[in-house]
């Protein structure tokens, strides 16, 4: 895994204004709402490096990291135009969508595109479409497979107990957790990229039977149906707290909670962050609050939107021709397929990702009776340090990682990062609309007031049935996510794994607003318009 330095330019927040075109900080896929710890931020940093691996596969190219990547501030930013670049070797038709796509995986912009773009042939779409399934088969056998691999060492380490290994047992044990998440990682890039086509043949579809809603189109083909969707299955766990819940009645709801989801969430993307098990006190908040609400309102609020997405695919059904309508019954199933088989992946990851956590774990706790380091020094160092501490920890990495440590708490303090700098971002006016406006799912307008939550600590102060803004919206939050009436994310697209457990939860969303948490501030009362994608102050 290389260093998450990797010679990234690291620059003040003035001097990341003034940088040419527009960068954005969400790793594909993966949008990030908060800093991350040293050993995540490796992980994320890995990721890109896989992502144009992915790419040269394809037939693309992406620069050097150095040359595509700044750090402001603690934020990794990467930049626009090389995505551009390689989409163009990869889809000349269309190569800003797939950038946007590819970049944040939020697309307002498609909203505004060129309306001299010529129709796309049935036949073309059709050849499109049969690539798609056919790599799809071969995608679904590889992570068969490494769900079985994944699940066989998951049991080993839940078995284990790691305080006996030996010192090159636990390297050798660190370095397989590392690996099982990479290849995971691998796996669910490679199914998003997927995805992104099916996104760009859905929206090319749209244009030709003349959709009057191509992002309703592509929505409804995207969210699953909840009871199916593995990532919306712990919302719907607890959905059953409502009203009346005697205490009891919860106190075993939590411990089956935990015992099914225990190793998931609050925020599995980060190592350092405890799971739901190690975090009893949120769970009898997030408990609480759930017993004030009618659990039925969740089942309703699911039911109708499940009926507005299949609404939307029949009107685009009843307006296409005989070969539109086969054309879009066969991306209609593949893209079901994908979306299930993300996030299959994502719970692989999140697994593999806990297991890399135990394993840290074990070496704080070396650390600490070897060298009495502060608890939680492990995860503010790389993998490179941690394996060294398996062997001989030295106190100049404790010094280090103290360091690390004081920095990462102040940027945590401090305000959310933009979603993206340069200065095309900072424009204000052209084709990049960067102030409130994003993709809404669902119908209609919502107001009331806002909740920011940078992180799922914040939940503590949130009011139920308040409107939920946030800097991206992660899927392990989906116990919380039935109890607000509308949720708006700076962050994230119509393929985004929070995002459709979301909105397989049927929760109004507003996504890839960019700068909503800059804009409005904790109890104002604002303004969600669903098909206008705006949001403001009421």
């Amino acid at each position: 895994m290389p260093d998450s330095s990797g010679g990234v330019r690291e620059l003040s927040v003035e001097a990341a204004r003034q940088l040419d075109g527009i960068w954005f900080t969400a790793t594909f896929g993966d949008a990030v709402a908060y800093p991350l710890s040293p050993l995540a931020e490796q992980l994320s940093a890995d990721a890109t490096e896989q992502l144009a691996e992915l790419l040269h596969d394809r037939g693309a190219s992406l620069p050097r990291r150095n040359r595509r990547a700044v750090r402001v501030d603690g934020q990794l930013y990467h930049a626009f135009k090389p995505l551009e670049r390689a989409a163009r070797e990869l889809s000349p038709s269309d190569p800003e969508l797939l950038a946007y796509a590819i970049a944040c995986e939020a697309l307002p912009e498609v909203q505004h595109g060129d309306p001299r773009r010529a129709r796309p042939s049935v036949a073309l779409l059709a050849a499109r479409a049969a690539r798609l399934v056919a790599k799809l088969r071969l995608v679904e056998q590889r992570a068969f497979l490494h769900e079985q691999d994944a699940s066989q060492h998951h049991r080993w380490l839940a078995e284990m107990d790691l305080g006996i290994l030996p010192d090159d047992a636990l390297s050798t044990t660190l370095n397989e957790c590392v690996a099982i998440q990479r290849a995971a990682r691998l796996l669910e890039l490679d199914v998003a990229l997927e995805l992104v086509g099916v996104y760009g043949v859905l929206f090319a579809l749209a244009r030709r039977v003349a959709s009057a809603d191509p992002i309703g189109l592509v929505s409804a083909a995207l969210i699953p149906d909840a009871l199916i969707f593995p990532s919306a299955i712990p919302g719907l766990s607890l959905a059953r707290w409502g009203s009346g819940t005697t205490p009891a009645a919860r106190e075993q709801a939590e411990a089956d909670f935990v015992a099914a989801f225990g190793e998931r969430g609050p925020n599995e993307a980060d190592p350092f962050a405890p799971r739901w098990s190690q975090s009893p006190e949120l769970l009898r908040i997030l408990s609480d609050k759930l017993s004030r609400r009618d659990p039925s309102e969740a089942a309703q609020r699911s039911a109708a939107a499940r009926r507005a997405r299949e609404a939307a695919i029949e009107r685009a059904r009843s307006a296409a021709g005989i070969l539109d309508a086969r054309v879009l019954t066969a991306l209609l199933q593949a893209v079901s397929r994908l979306v299930l088989l993300r996030s299959r992946l994502s719970r692989v990851r999140a697994r593999a990702v806990w297991m890399l956590r135990t394993v840290t774990l074990d070496v704080d706790r070396r650390l600490s009776r070897l060298l009495q380091a502060e608890a939680g020094t492990a995860f503010f160092l790389r993998l490179n340090e941690l394996q060294e501490c398996t062997v001989h920890p030295e106190a100049a990495l404790l010094e280090l990682a103290a360091e690390r440590r004081r920095a990462w708490q102040t940027r945590r303090a401090g305000t959310v990062p933009l979603a993206a700098i340069g200065r095309a971002a900072h424009a204000a006016a052209g084709e990049l609309p960067l102030r409130g406006v994003g993709i809404g799912i669902g119908a209609g307008s919502l107001t009331g007031r806002c909740h920011l939550a940078r992180e799922f600590a914040d939940f503590a102060d949130f009011e139920v049935g308040g409107i939920l803004v946030v800097r991206a919206l992660d899927p392990s939050w989906a116990p919380a996510l039935p109890l607000a009436s509308a949720i708006v994310s700076d962050t994230g697209g119509l393929a985004d794994e929070g995002v459709l457990t979301a909105a397989a939860l049927g929760v109004p969303l507003l996504i890839g607003t960019r700068d909503a948490m800059q804009l409005l501030a904790n109890g104002d009362n604002v303004r969600v318009d669903l098909r206008e994608g705006t949001v403001g102050r009421a």
